[in-house]
């Protein structure tokens, strides 16, 4: 806001630290779900929850986003169009398992459902990058 050149050093390492926030969250993520105590019971009762959550989340909110935007816009497929689509393909969010634990609401079901979606998500999501890439100019 200042206009104030920060040094070199300072810059490098937010940008570190920025790169590292990610990460971090999925370990912390990982740990907690490491605490976990699974059976083949708990897992087949918590799949009942765990599976619409997934595909909604990877799925359906992609396809309601690429239907939103070509009803709203009715333009051809940009950048921007692609992008909002791609973020809406994302995997569920670490902040959904925070605020589960954090208010003791699905906080297993939801480290499970996120872990399940990542997983997922490396083959969706690479469907709808090459599908974009092969739409937009380069």
């Amino acid at each position: 806001m200042l206009r104030i050149p920060l040094p070199t050093t300072l810059t490098s390492f937010a940008g570190f630290q920025a790169a590292a926030a990610g990460p971090t969250a999925l370990f912390a993520l990982g740990l907690g779900l490491a605490r976990i105590p699974f059976s083949a019971a708990r897992l087949s009762a918590m799949a009942g929850w765990i599976a619409p959550v997934v595909l909604i989340k990877i799925l359906i909110q992609p396809l309601v986003t690429l239907g939103m935007i070509a009803l709203a816009f009715k333009a051809d497929i940009d950048i921007w169009y692609a992008t909002a689509v791609v973020m809406a393909a994302q995997p569920i969010g670490a902040g959904a398992y925070v605020f589960g634990r954090k208010y003791g609401y699905f906080g297993e079901e939801t480290s499970l459902a996120i872990i399940v979606s990542l997983l997922m998500t490396v083959l969706t999501l690479t469907l709808v990058l090459q599908t974009f890439a092969a739409s937009i100019p380069a």
